[in-house]
């Protein structure tokens, strides 16, 4: 199984590509149904992303609160 912080690498990283790809395409400066589609891609990659991280953000609150609640 893989750590915790491997899949926070995973994560971290693969909201930075897929930040730095949608920054580029919106730069690209060009129109087009394939570069709205590229767009609309991307966008929805930041989004899949985004609720990564924040879902690894509850798990890692939620596994801490049990903890200290289990020592109490």
């Amino acid at each position: 199984m893989a750590s915790f912080e491997s899949v926070q690498r995973r994560i971290d990283t693969r909201f930075a590509q897929a930040q730095k790809n949608l920054d580029e395409i919106a730069s690209n400066n060009q129109t087009g149904v394939e570069d709205m589609r590229r767009f609309f891609e991307a966008s929805r990659s930041v989004a899949i992303a985004t609720f990564a991280i924040t879902e690894q953000t509850r798990l890692k609150h939620s596994l801490t609160k049990s903890i200290i609640d289990a020592v109490q």
